[in-house]
């Protein structure tokens, strides 16, 4: 794919110039992620990869951001997602933050069990499903440089930016 091998050049290129980590954006295809982390190690042994995670609050938001990324949203997702919504359920928003935390949760673990170790949550302002999603991992939740799946006692106070590390 012509774009897949542009962005291995530019990403090389940045590395020639002392980057040594990339956070990608937000993807929920696994396979797609992982032929990319294939083709990125594959070149470039020594790069860190922080896989981008988009906590979903609002499924509607979540296609909007994923439509001006250019990112695609499973079908499975987003049709799991409907029929959370669509359920008669008293607390729907319970219901939906419940679905996204276990869902997220899951494809984590997957990722995780695959050698990604490293995530960056985009909280948007809304750390509160980061916070339900680290828990449905049953991990501590830690702010700042550290990366990869934390397992200690605290949680740390988040930066300012919005954007949370695992």
């Amino acid at each position: 794919d012509q774009s897949l091998e542009h962005g291995l050049e530019v990403l090389k290129r940045k590395v020639d110039l002392g980057a040594n980590k990339v956070v990608t954006q937000f993807c929920f295809e696994s396979t797609a992620v992982l032929k990319w982390r294939d083709r990125v190690a594959a070149s470039l042994p020594d790069l860190e990869i922080h896989l981008g995670v988009l906590p979903i609050r609002n499924i509607d938001q979540a296609l909007r951001f994923a439509q001006r990324c250019q990112a695609s949203m499973p079908a499975d997702l987003v049709s799991a997602y409907q029929m959370v919504r669509n359920s008669r359920t008293s607390d729907q928003t319970q219901a939906q933050a419940s679905f996204s935390s276990a869902y997220l949760a899951a494809y984590l673990r997957q990722m995780h069990s695959e050698g990604l170790e490293n995530f960056h949550f985009y909280c948007l302002n809304h750390p509160q499903p980061t916070a339900d999603i680290i828990a449905a991992l049953s991990l501590s939740l830690c702010f700042g440089d550290r990366s990869g799946f934390i397992n200690q006692p605290s949680i740390h106070q988040p930066s300012n930016t919005g954007q949370h590390h695992v």
